[in-house]
């Protein structure tokens, strides 16, 4: 499982990315018929799409999987988890907010920015009934996006809420 998620990982800040097993093998500092090997267990599980380009076979993440998502969504976790050890005020703070919000509105993912702590994004259904709860609540900013409109931010996340949601939305 380690080695998947190494692998995963290297196509986790860009998911349209594509990838030889070559670069991959050089990216992790494996052995190429290691690394071959452990990217055609992605393979047959339908983690990793593949396109054959002359002698090379390019890798992209499969992200119509269930597995996929479920990898991309445990890192996010482990992401998470690894910045509340240096932050765990902040990360409490926002996770309380989040799952306050979810539970009286429909908010399918909850995100900031690493560089930007004291804003929360809430990806939701309804933009208007969010925006009225969030009004009354100091001390942070937050960006209110409609399902509809939402595209994957550039800059490095952390998810506080909804994991399989916002890999599923990004997707989208």
């Amino acid at each position: 499982m380690n080695s998947e998620l190494s692998i995963i990982r290297l196509f986790f800040r860009d998911i349209s990315r594509e990838l030889t097993i070559n670069q991959i093998s050089k990216e992790l500092k494996k052995s190429y018929a290691y690394t071959n090997k452990e990217v055609r267990k992605l393979l047959s599980e339908n983690i990793l799409n593949k396109k054959i380009i002359g002698p090379s076979i390019v890798c992209s993440l499969n992200l119509q999987s269930d597995k996929t998502i479920l990898l991309l969504s445990y890192i996010s976790a482990e992401e998470k988890e690894g910045f509340g050890l240096q932050n765990k005020a902040v990360l409490q703070k926002l996770e309380d907010i989040a799952r306050k919000l979810a539970s009286q509105a429909a908010v399918y993912s909850a995100f900031f920015a690493k560089k930007r702590q004291n804003s929360l994004t809430l990806v939701c259904e309804d933009e208007m009934k969010v925006r009225g709860l969030v009004s009354s609540m100091t001390g942070i900013k937050f960006e209110v996006v409609p399902r509809s409109g939402f595209t994957r931010p550039e800059e490095e996340i952390i998810i506080v809420h909804g994991f399989e949601s916002f890999w599923r939305l990004a997707n989208a």
